[in-house]
């Protein structure tokens, strides 16, 4: 019987777990991450740490190396892009560095490409990029695009759009390199977020969404339905949440990242205990509130 081919499309987090968890369960199977620039399993979120020079080196950034990725039994390939997929197939279309375009025959195909971008709804930003001093951060491409900026134009100021985890993070990286910042926030009643689509068979998913609040601010109908709009008119209709709900934290692991996966696992029914460590949080006793939330939302659903 021939091995079994599993392809990875996405070499962060999702990808590179999910290739992982492939090689643990099966050693014996093809694994194959695809992906699209040369950095895999670096820390996204660590970058402002790397701006602010806390991290010493983008290289240390790294999760694994190029050599333990290898070790695991896994290929990568970096640089590549996935361009189509044939289902019926079970062929994947990449194009690689060298610009060449070939198939992939898989057995199971896992998407972990990650989110994209937000650009607030600014006139003319689509036209601005980093030579204009204009910046998004999602990749490590846009870390040397920022940090290139930051050695040439040697800025005074910096604007941030956003004040989530990240917004946050870079303000103080910037500001501890003697800039200027100033931060803008759509709705600055929020602190902090989480959002979970929950996916289920035979009826209607459920994306609730956890809010954690600025202090004096309240989860009242106003302040849902402000919510709701902004995520409407910034994303699309699409991403509106089913349900809005005050949280005091939003669960991270030790390095920062939410907790999204272990979150969705424990709201689908999943014990706490298989899905997330509790040693390797940085806030494990908020996730009572979290468990006590899925307990109620499965009785209310089995109820109907």
């Amino acid at each position: 019987m021939s091995a079994r081919k599993i392809i990875a499309i996405g070499g962060s987090d999702a990808g590179i777990s999910a290739a992982l968890r492939a090689r643990e369960l099966d050693p014996t199977s093809e694994v194959t991450v695809v992906v699209a620039d040369a950095y895999p399993n670096f820390s996204i979120c660590g970058i402002p740490y790397y701006v602010s020079g806390e991290v010493t080196h983008w290289s240390n950034l790294a999760h694994r190396t190029a050599a333990d990725l290898a070790a695991t039994g896994m290929t990568v390939h970096t640089d590549t892009l996935a361009t189509a997929i044939d289902a019926a197939g079970h062929r994947l279309t990449v194009t690689g560095p060298d610009g060449a375009t070939r198939d992939l025959d898989y057995d199971s195909l896992v998407i972990g490409t990650g989110a994209v971008s937000v650009r607030p709804p600014i006139t003319g930003l689509d036209q601005l990029g980093p030579d204009d001093g204009v910046h998004l951060l999602h990749s490590m491409g846009d870390t040397f695009a920022v940090m290139n900026t930051l050695t040439t134009k040697d800025p005074k100021t910096a604007i941030i759009i956003g004040a989530g985890y990240i917004g946050l993070e870079m303000a103080e990286a910037l500001t501890l390199r003697g800039i200027q910042v100033t931060q803008i926030e759509a709705l600055p009643e929020v602190h902090d977020s989480l959002v979970v689509d929950l996916e289920y068979l035979g009826r209607d998913s459920y994306m609730p969404l956890f809010v954690v609040l600025q202090a004096g601010a309240v989860l009242d109908a106003a302040m849902k339905a402000k919510i709701s709009h902004a995520v409407r008119t910034a994303l699309s209709p699409r991403f509106v949440p089913d349900g809005i709900f005050q949280v005091a934290e939003i669960p991270r692991t030790l390095s920062g990242k939410k907790q999204e996966l272990p979150i969705k696992k424990l709201l689908l029914g999943q014990p706490l205990k298989k899905v997330v460590n509790r040693d390797a949080m940085a806030n494990p006793a908020c996730l009572d509130w979290y468990l006590a939330f899925a307990q109620k939302r499965l009785a209310d659903t089995a109820a109907q």
